[in-house]
């Protein structure tokens, strides 16, 4: 029936893509949806498929979905477009899990392989290895996040982003996002706040239990292992970096946090 305790049961490529045909006008609200277990690979390269992110800027996914611990195969090149990964947009009270991604994404602003915008939900226990690439709000899971819980994610995929906030996990982290157990191994190359883990936060964000391995380089101001740009009253804690970090002709580089202002704080961070 459609409950979290009862959930639509999505069997294959072409159901998958028929939820995401649907949630371009209809947001799911209280809608629930699982992946079957009786497959592990969900392809939606395939020719003739026609994958849209589920969600958009304008009627946010509101639902709950399980992968199932399961893999999504990506094959998203829409350079000029938005809101591009698997999901477009993620919006209140919803919950994404369990979810394994790979392939390529490919977009202009808002680019992730999750999801482009995270707004008052909740994501648990997602992974990527896809490659990334965009030009704003740019990273390996989410391109930005408002006011949402993010807990256990890595994520192994290259990102490129060719203009502001490109990270491993969050681009831009905008207003009281939660962060614990985040951990980025793919190399990370952008230009203004560029971070292992996050691009830019601020506003009461908080980022917790996370380490960064992947290499790190800027082309422009702030440049950190960790985090970019940290500010207003944001909290960074108990975070490792064993990356390398390269500000290339710019300002404010750092092992773990580029630029810090506006009464943020770090604790309990190192690198090696």
């Amino acid at each position: 029936d459609g409950t979290k305790n009862n959930p639509y049961i999505i069997h294959n490529e072409e159901e998958l893509t028929l939820l995401s045909q649907v949630s371009q006008t209809d947001s799911l609200t209280n809608m629930y949806f699982k992946v079957t277990d009786d497959k592990d690979i969900f392809d939606l390269t395939t020719t003739g498929l026609n994958y849209q992110p589920i969600g958009n800027q304008n009627v946010m996914f509101k639902g709950g979905f399980d992968g199932n611990n399961k893999t999504f195969i990506l094959n998203l090149i829409n350079q000029n477009s938005d809101y591009q990964g698997l999901f477009g947009a993620i919006g209140d009270n919803a919950l994404v899990e369990n979810i394994h991604i790979k392939g390529l994404v490919s977009g202009r602003y808002y680019v992730g392989a999750l999801s482009g915008l995270v707004k008052n939900a909740t994501i648990l226990n997602v992974s990527n290895e896809a490659t990334i690439i965009g030009f704003r709000q740019t990273a390996g899971l989410i391109g930005q996040a408002e006011k949402s819980n993010i807990s256990y994610v890595f994520n192994k995929g290259n990102v490129t982003g060719n203009g502001d906030t490109t990270a491993g996990i969050i681009g831009y982290a905008l207003t009281n996002v939660l962060v614990n157990y985040a951990f980025n191994y793919g190399d990370i190359t952008g230009r203004t706040n560029t971070g292992g883990i996050i691009g830019a936060m601020q506003t009461n964000s908080v980022l917790k239990y996370t380490y960064n391995t992947g290499l790190i380089i800027g082309l422009g101001a702030n440049t950190g292992g960790i985090v970019g740009l940290n500010r207003e009253k944001s909290i960074i804690d108990n975070t490792y970096n064993a990356g390398v970090v390269r500000g290339i002709n710019v300002s404010n580089a750092g092992v773990i946090v580029g630029l810090s202002q506006t009464q943020a704080i770090e604790s309990n961070s190192y690198y090696d």
